[in-house]
């Protein structure tokens, strides 16, 4: 079986550090009465850091994408004006369609495919309820 990284640990994360001790306590009950092992609990608090993440920290994760579709748009626009090169028109829009399906996928945004690769690992681990349902109703 593989080693985890030491650097998974849930009381690292963001979410269990700004916790007070009773919320400490509670989870730690709420860990073991639902039979959630150390590294469910992980990705749990760590979805919770990511969704709690700066817009501004977002957006810029989208620059590359944001860049690449404006190259493709000045490289559609260079095209149309030489008006007879066909195939650079062809690949021009060729480059738009795929760049935008990157920005608007999220594909090249560090924040959603953490996000992405968080949820797909939880999906491994038995349903619990998600920390924000917790916290209502233990509140």
């Amino acid at each position: 079986m593989e080693k985890q990284k030491s650097t998974e640990d849930y009381r690292q994360t963001e979410a269990y550090q700004s916790a007070d001790p009773s919320t400490r306590k509670a989870m730690s009950r709420w860990m073991s009465s639902c039979q959630i092992d150390a590294r469910q609990m992980y990705l749990l608090l760590h979805r919770e850091d990511l969704r709690k993440m700066p817009k501004e920290e977002i957006q810029n994760g989208n620059r590359p994408s944001e860049m690449m579709v404006i190259g493709a748009i000045i490289y559609f626009l260079y095209a149309v004006t030489l008006n007879r090169n066909t195939g650079m028109l062809l690949t021009g829009s060729l480059l738009v369609i795929v760049t935008s399906i990157l920005y608007f996928s999220g594909a090249l945004n560090p924040y959603s495919r953490a996000l992405k690769k968080v949820n797909r690992e939880l999906k491994s681990f038995p349903k619990t309820e998600s920390l924000e349902e917790w916290q209502k109703n233990h509140a």
